[in-house]
């Protein structure tokens, strides 16, 4: 995949390329139950609750910008103190916001990876749950299916979640 710079368009618009990539991939199955029983927990959910508000919340913390690169434009070396520290309040904030923009970045590729190995119904579950923060009540009915197929769908949505996030350090 070859990666351009982010903007804060693709990050708004990135639930609809989860949905689409589920849809081209629709020979992808559910997680055998044997396999969710293994993974699942049921603070799962919650563990990755916290890394969708991030996510969101640094869409207003980072200025995307189409133009905007990290590459520094300077040659001149930092200098050496005696102890070692340096304060540089400048360069903690652009090093703080590289950071998030790193973390900003990896999360929104690894979510196009994992839209890939999702299951239609498991794409709008992701999307209606952690984007939309609906509640499993409202998902069903717009999806039309009991409670206990949405468990089912659930449980294998959030054990891939956890599987392609651990692979990429961000759980």
């Amino acid at each position: 995949m070859v990666k351009n710079n982010l903007t804060l368009k693709h990050i708004l618009l990135v639930h609809e390329e989860i949905i689409n990539n589920s849809r081209i991939n629709n020979y992808n199955n559910l997680l055998s139950e044997k396999a969710t029983k293994k993974f699942y927990n049921v603070e799962l959910k919650k563990q990755i609750q916290q890394i969708f508000r991030k996510f969101k919340d640094l869409q207003y913390i980072i200025s995307f910008e189409d133009e905007y690169s990290i590459q520094s434009k300077t040659n001149k070396e930092i200098p050496s103190f005696s102890d070692g520290k340096i304060s540089d309040p400048v360069g903690d904030y652009v090093e703080k916001n590289i950071d998030y923009y790193t973390w900003e970045e990896n999360l929104y590729y690894t979510l196009l990876e994992l839209s890939k190995k999702l299951k239609y119904e498991e794409a709008i579950y992701l999307i209606d749950s952690f984007f939309e923060g609906k509640s499993e009540e409202q998902i069903s009915e717009k999806m039309l299916i009991c409670r206990k197929t949405l468990q089912k769908i659930k449980k294998s949505c959030l054990v891939k979640i956890k599987i392609e996030f651990a692979r990429k350090n961000l759980l």
